[in-house]
Protein backbone atom coordinates (compact mmCIF):
# COMPACT_ATOMS: atom_id res chain seq x y z
CA UNK A 1 0.00 0.00 0.00
CA UNK A 2 1.27 3.43 -0.96
CA UNK A 3 0.91 6.48 0.40
CA UNK A 4 -2.42 7.43 -0.93
CA UNK A 5 -4.33 4.74 -2.09
CA UNK A 6 -7.94 5.29 -4.46
CA UNK A 7 -9.39 2.84 -6.88
CA UNK A 8 -5.78 0.92 -7.30
CA UNK A 9 -3.37 3.92 -7.51
CA UNK A 10 -0.71 4.71 -4.94
CA UNK A 11 1.35 7.17 -5.10
CA UNK A 12 5.32 6.75 -4.09
CA UNK A 13 6.55 9.98 -2.53
CA UNK A 14 5.03 12.49 0.19
CA UNK A 15 4.48 15.44 -2.47
CA UNK A 16 2.58 13.51 -4.30
CA UNK A 17 0.56 11.56 -1.29
CA UNK A 18 -0.09 15.79 -0.86
CA UNK A 19 -0.96 16.04 -4.37
CA UNK A 20 -3.06 13.68 -4.86
CA UNK A 21 -4.95 14.17 -1.53
CA UNK A 22 -5.98 17.85 -2.61
CA UNK A 23 -7.22 16.80 -5.80
CA UNK A 24 -8.81 13.40 -4.87
CA UNK A 25 -10.41 14.56 -1.23
CA UNK A 26 -10.34 10.46 -0.03
CA UNK A 27 -12.46 10.05 3.62
CA UNK A 28 -9.61 7.40 4.51
CA UNK A 29 -5.99 8.04 3.88
CA UNK A 30 -3.37 5.14 4.36
CA UNK A 31 -0.43 7.37 4.18
CA UNK A 32 3.25 5.48 5.16
CA UNK A 33 5.61 7.62 7.35
CA UNK A 34 8.77 6.51 5.73
CA UNK A 35 8.71 8.74 2.30
CA UNK A 36 11.24 10.41 0.07
CA UNK A 37 10.57 14.03 -1.08
CA UNK A 38 8.28 14.56 2.61
CA UNK A 39 7.71 11.84 5.05
CA UNK A 40 4.21 11.19 6.28
CA UNK A 41 4.67 13.55 9.36
CA UNK A 42 4.72 16.33 7.35
CA UNK A 43 2.50 15.33 4.89
CA UNK A 44 0.47 15.01 7.80
CA UNK A 45 0.36 18.20 9.59
CA UNK A 46 0.21 20.33 6.05
CA UNK A 47 -3.40 18.03 5.99
CA UNK A 48 -4.38 18.54 9.06
CA UNK A 49 -3.69 22.37 8.56
CA UNK A 50 -6.58 22.80 6.01
CA UNK A 51 -10.35 22.65 7.34
CA UNK A 52 -11.51 20.95 4.43
CA UNK A 53 -9.30 17.32 5.86
CA UNK A 54 -10.27 17.77 9.18
CA UNK A 55 -12.27 15.11 8.96
CA UNK A 56 -10.23 12.66 7.21
CA UNK A 57 -9.68 9.76 8.93
CA UNK A 58 -5.50 9.50 8.64
CA UNK A 59 -4.45 6.94 9.22
CA UNK A 60 -0.12 5.94 9.59
CA UNK A 61 0.59 2.14 7.63
CA UNK A 62 4.52 1.97 8.66
CA UNK A 63 7.10 0.18 9.71
CA UNK A 64 8.00 1.80 12.86
CA UNK A 65 6.03 0.92 15.50
CA UNK A 66 7.93 2.48 18.06
CA UNK A 67 6.46 4.33 21.23
CA UNK A 68 8.14 7.20 19.92
CA UNK A 69 7.05 7.05 16.40
CA UNK A 70 3.13 6.33 17.67
CA UNK A 71 3.58 9.80 19.69
CA UNK A 72 5.44 11.38 16.70
CA UNK A 73 2.54 9.93 14.44
CA UNK A 74 -0.42 11.16 17.02
CA UNK A 75 1.33 14.68 17.26
CA UNK A 76 1.33 15.35 13.56
CA UNK A 77 -2.31 15.29 13.10
CA UNK A 78 -3.03 10.88 12.49
CA UNK A 79 -6.00 9.44 13.97
CA UNK A 80 -4.12 5.91 14.25
CA UNK A 81 -0.84 4.58 13.75
CA UNK A 82 -0.49 0.72 12.15
CA UNK A 83 2.58 -1.18 12.15
CA UNK A 84 3.42 -3.16 8.68
CA UNK A 85 1.48 -5.63 7.82
CA UNK A 86 -2.07 -4.98 9.58
CA UNK A 87 -3.68 -7.98 10.41
CA UNK A 88 -7.32 -8.71 8.92
CA UNK A 89 -8.91 -7.47 12.13
CA UNK A 90 -6.96 -4.28 12.37
CA UNK A 91 -8.22 -3.16 9.01
CA UNK A 92 -11.65 -3.90 9.78
CA UNK A 93 -11.84 -1.56 13.10
CA UNK A 94 -9.98 1.28 10.70
CA UNK A 95 -13.08 0.77 8.19
CA UNK A 96 -15.37 0.98 10.75
CA UNK A 97 -14.02 4.22 12.77
CA UNK A 98 -16.48 6.97 13.08
CA UNK A 99 -15.09 8.69 10.64
CA UNK A 100 -16.13 7.18 7.91
CA UNK A 101 -19.68 6.82 8.72
CA UNK A 102 -20.08 3.17 9.36
CA UNK A 103 -20.87 1.35 12.57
Amino acid sequence: IGAVHTGGRAFADGEQALDAAERLRPDLILLDIGLPKMDGYEVARRLRERPEFRATLLVALTGYGTEEDRRRSIEAGFDDHLVKPPSVETLRAVLAHPKLGTT
